[in-house]
């Protein structure tokens, strides 16, 4: 039996997919983050399939990474470089040692900061006649209007 015809695994799932350490984290600022997840089911995995897709405004996925390997339940990304305030999703389904696949997992979602440092260029707030140049430290009441959301 080839592997595209293995049977599928229901017992073998993966669940708490994780991140850079974070559930479903709203910015993170590694390109190459850890990809993480734990195993439920009675079988053990030996390995695992994972899909990371980027996320359009028309709510297309394009896949910039597809990974196929053994071993642990940790992987650092290392596909197509992500890029900056964008947003991402990853699944990951598991194989028996006799090759049986598990279903595919919950997607798990990330956003991705400024990850090329040129795309920064704020200035500090600091008091232009002090040198060594110093923060300025601002304290104060602000008022929001009620209405503000």
């Amino acid at each position: 039996m080839s592997h595209a015809e293995t049977t599928a695994s229901p017992t073998l799932t993966a669940v708490a997919l994780r991140t850079a350490a974070q559930h479903e984290p709203m910015t993170i600022t590694d390109a190459h983050p850890t990809l993480s997840w734990r195993t439920t089911g009675s079988d053990e995995a030996a390995g695992f399939e994972i899909i990371v897709e980027e996320a359009s405004a028309q709510a297309n996925l394009r896949p910039v990474w597809t990974y196929e390997a053994a071993g642990t339940p940790t992987v650092r990304y290392d596909g197509e470089p992500l890029r900056s305030a964008s947003s991402y999703q990853w699944r990951v389904r598991l194989t028996t040692a006799r090759g049986d696949r598990g279903p595919w997992s919950t997607p798990a979602r990330f956003e991705t900061g400024v990850l090329d440092a040129s795309l920064w260029n704020a200035q500090w707030i600091a008091d232009p006649d002090a040198t060594p140049h110093r923060p300025i430290y601002l304290s104060g009441r602000v008022g929001i209007p009620e209405d503000a959301v």
